[in-house]
């Protein structure tokens, strides 16, 4: 007997069994997906057997085929299942010439149910439906504007549509713009969007619920269209899909990328406000030669006339200057005298915490425990300032600027003020920066900086890292 002859006595000798196609876009997670629908399976009915037939799409510059599908499967390695990958070939759309022969193969084969997996598809494709019982189309949220779903064939055909990666932003709106389609498209504009076979799931995610929901809904659609029994433990009933024990949340997905922005816009600013600062310094410095000059290089009236434009430009970049910026430079001599003294005193409630700022060595020499710089150009002590400086300063401070944490902490009363510090403070991740020895940890206001200006008093020396 040939080959053809046996396909045809296959075919007419074929049992009824059920037989799902999958099919959908590339990358929507049809394999992972599948994946996770043989597990259930597996699970469900221990006494059925099933057949896996994936199609994997041919290159035309090569010919060949990645059948990479079993990558993404890892329940298929056990005896009731049987995995087969198959190439489009020449057939220029999702699935093989072989597709039909190969179902036929399987049911005489004794398998229980039929699984066929298509490659990915276009919009206007749908071939998988005259092969199966029961189509299932599979997408993700990025599919563009909700016009593009009147372009897509499979929203008419599908007996199930699974919106895939439902843990991307986005899902929630997909999900309404889909079911509203398929009430269109199906002319079930009475039905509830909770009774529509359009369901979300996360297949990369272990024991998802949508994908539990899915398979029992899925199975009740295979009894309604092949007969048979097909019950499962799984409940039915559509609920909200999230993503459990993430690591970063959906929201939060491009963090790094927020991260390295807000660093560079800090260092951009640091330098405009380090040139600001520098010009500044060098027109004061200018007046004051002028001041001294005594009309030496030029009369009086030049001297007055320059001295009046260059008043004009000192007024225009103080107005550039940041006001924390200028803050900070009218602190910097406060700071530096407070850390030439023996020894730092701060208070906290009614208890006064000494700090030495200095050790004695052998010789009897005095060493400062933190040495700031004796910068004289207001340029380099700006870029000092703000990208070095005292380090749980700069730290405390970078988080008391959060415009969220400065108003609660201005709208409340003194001793409310002060747990609302506490708090903050305790909310910024600086002890995870510091060896716990080296930090206090005692909030107040640092005498030499202000009462504005919130400081965490340590033990002077000991290392740190910076932000």
């Amino acid at each position: 007997m040939d080959t053809s002859a046996a396909l045809k006595q296959l075919q007419a000798e074929a049992p009824i069994i059920p037989v799902l196609g999958i099919t959908g876009t590339g990358g929507a997670g049809k394999s992972s997906l599948t994946d996770e629908l043989v597990r259930r399976y597996l699970e469900q009915f221990p006494d059925r057997s099933i057949a896996i037939i994936s199609i994997d799409p041919s290159k035309m510059k090569t010919g060949g085929a990645l059948l990479g599908d079993r990558i993404r499967m890892n329940a298929i390695h056990h005896s009731r299942v049987y995995m087969r990958s198959m190439a489009t070939r020449g057939s220029k759309s999702e699935l093989s010439y072989a597709t039909k022969e190969a179902i036929d193969v399987v049911k005489a084969a004794g398998y229980d149910f039929v699984v066929i997996e298509t490659s990915g598809i276009g919009q206007g494709d749908s071939g998988i439906v005259d092969l199966c019982d029961v189509a299932m189309y599979v997408m993700t949220s990025e599919f563009g504007a909700a016009t593009q779903l009147e372009k897509i064939d499979m929203i008419d055909f599908a007996d199930v549509i699974v919106i895939n990666k439902f843990e991307r932003r986005g899902s929630e709106d997909a999900l309404r713009d889909v079911r509203k389609q398929y009430k269109r498209s199906h002319q079930l504009f009475e039905v509830p969007d909770e009774e529509l076979p359009v369901f979300g799931t996360i297949a990369s995610q272990f024991n998802d619920q949508g994908t539990n929901v899915l398979f029992a809904n899925l199975m009740k659609i295979v009894e309604k269209k092949t007969g048979g029994t097909w019950p499962t433990q799984y409940d039915d009933k559509v609920r909200k899909v999230t993503k459990k024990n993430l690591i970063i949340s959906p929201e939060r997905t491009g963090y790094l990328g927020e991260i390295v922005q807000t660093v560079r816009q800090y260092k951009k600013f640091t330098e405009e406000q380090v040139a600001i600062a520098r010009k500044l310094f060098q027109m004061r410095g200018t007046r004051m030669l002028l001041q001294s000059d005594n009309g030496q290089m030029m009369s009086k009236a030049e001297t007055q006339q320059f001295t009046a434009k260059l008043d004009e430009m000192l007024a225009y970049y103080e107005t550039k200057l940041h006001p924390e910026c200028k803050q900070l430079l009218e602190e910097w001599s406060n700071i530096r005298e407070a850390y030439q003294q023996d020894q730092l005193v701060t208070k906290v409630r009614d208890k006064e915490i000494f700090t030495k700022l200095y050790t004695e060595s052998l010789s009897g020499n005095k060493i400062p425990r933190v040495s700031l710089p004796k910068f004289e150009d207001s340029g380099e002590i700006m870029r000092w300032l703000l990208k070095e400086t005292c380090q749980v300063i700069f730290l405390i401070r970078r988080a008391y600027s959060r415009s969220s944490a400065r108003m609660k902490i201005r709208s409340a009363s003194l001793p409310e003020r002060e747990r609302r510090i506490a708090r903050t403070a305790a909310s910024i991740t600086y002890a995870k920066m510091m060896k716990p020895s080296d930090c206090l940890q005692l909030l107040t206001v640092s005498p030499c900086m202000g009462k504005t200006r919130i400081t965490v008093p340590t033990f002077m020396g000991k290392s740190a890292t910076a932000v």
